[in-house]
Formats: structure tokens, C-alpha cells, sequence
């Protein structure tokens, strides 16, 4: 540690947008993509070295076609995917996130870090679409068998902070989740008398923008 180093806090805020489509199945899935923004803490122990954790507010879930039914003729068959139909999932989870993070000091100060991190669902949503306008909207039973409402994970991700001046920066992070727990995992048989698991693991990958304010003493 350099000798003239003084340890810092810092506080900040961020806003961006998460990419993630998690329900796996053999359906042509379309991108998920939704907010994301938190809180952040950080504590510099040294020139390289921060523990950082967050409080995230984020959107995690899938779009996937959906079966139809031809309106002029309801005895036609089943049609997957038919014209721009589609379902939408989207969960709202409060995660706390847990870095530690290797700084590389510049001008523009780069990083990489890796962590965990543990979420809990506060709520679930279920919508029809139709050429991107909602046809039905159902909230989901969180009390459910087949839900599960914690998540836990690994973080990897990399970013860089700008300074405005001695106590502001900016910052810029990609970070990818990886979660361990699968947000429903249900085994049923189709209209052929085929057995399908069917889950929906949590990924995300998420870009933010924000700025952090410095508690360090002068």
C-alpha cells in the first residue's frame, strides 16, 4: 500500500438496462430486455484493491411464443407462434450484490471484479402480447409450489469511473449474473403425450450508467 494512501467511501447511484431471456425450451425466444438500477457502497482498501456491494431493484424474464387459435375457424389446430403473438414473463427481484474488485489507477480508473449474489422475488408478471400491445395481464401467485422467490449467483464483470473532480465520478460497468437457482423447474406432458422439463434459469447481463460521490479525507 502507498504510504501517503488514504482508505475512501464512496456512495453512488446507477441506471441501465439488463439483457436476459432465461426460460429454456426449444422455442425461438426473442430478447427480454428491461431497467435495472440500484444504490451503490464502496470501500477502497488500496490503490487496486475495493469491496463494493449494491442494493438492485432489476427485472428478470423471457419472451416466448405462445399457441393460437385462428379466430375465424376455432376448429383449426394449433398454431405455434402464429403472426406476432407472444408471452412475457417479467420478475421483479431486490438483489444485493457482493463484490471485490481490482482496480487498475489512471486517468480513467479501469476494473475487473467477481462476487456473488442473493435476490429475492417481490413480484411476478404474465402478459399475452400481440404485436407488442398486451391482450391479457396476470399476476402471478408468488405463494406457488413451482416459483421460487430466492435466487443466489456468481458476478463477473468489468467497468471504469471518470473524476469530475476530487469527491465525483462517473462510472460505466458490464457485469454478467449467473444464477444457481432456477426460477421455476417443472416436469408436465404436452398435448402428445410428451414428457417436457421445463425451467427458467436466471442469467442476466446488464450495462449501467452512474456516479459515485467520495467520503475520502483530504
Amino acid at each position: 500500500i502507498k504510504r501517503n494512501y488514504k482508505k475512501s467511501l464512496e456512495l453512488g447511484m446507477f441506471f441501465g438496462a439488463s439483457f436476459n431471456n432465461n426460460n429454456i425450451s426449444d422455442y425461438d425466444n426473442k430478447q427480454h430486455t428491461t431497467s435495472i438500477q440500484g444504490l451503490i457502497l464502496k470501500y477502497n482498501f488500496d490503490p487496486n484493491v475495493s469491496f463494493h456491494t449494491e442494493l438492485n431493484y432489476h427485472i428478470l424474464g423471457w419472451n416466448e411464443p405462445v399457441y393460437s387459435i385462428s379466430v375465424e375457424d376455432q376448429q383449426d389446430p394449433l398454431l405455434i407462434g402464429a403472426g406476432n403473438s407472444y408471452r412475457k414473463d417479467s420478475n421483479h427481484y431486490l438483489s444485493l450484490p457482493v463484490n471485490i474488485e481490482y482496480n487498475f489507477s489512471y486517468k480513467i480508473n479501469f476494473n475487473i471484479k467477481t462476487g456473488f449474489y442473493t435476490a429475492y422475488l417481490i413480484k411476478s408478471d404474465l402478459y399475452f402480447m400481440d404485436d407488442e400491445k398486451i391482450i391479457q395481464e396476470v399476476e402471478m401467485d408468488l405463494e406457488s409450489d413451482f416459483i421460487r422467490r430466492f435466487d443466489f449467483g456468481g458476478i463477473l464483470g468489468v467497468g471504469l469511473s471518470y473524476p469530475i473532480n476530487d469527491r465525483m465520478s462517473i462510472l460505466f460497468d458490464y457485469t454478467a449474473y449467473y444464477g444457481m437457482i432456477n426460477y421455476w423447474d417443472i416436469t408436465f406432458t404436452d398435448v402428445n403425450g410428451t414428457t417436457i422439463n421445463n425451467n427458467s434459469k436466471n442469467r442476466m447481463y446488464r450495462a449501467v450508467l452512474g456516479f459515485k460521490y467520495s467520503f475520502k479525507n483530504k
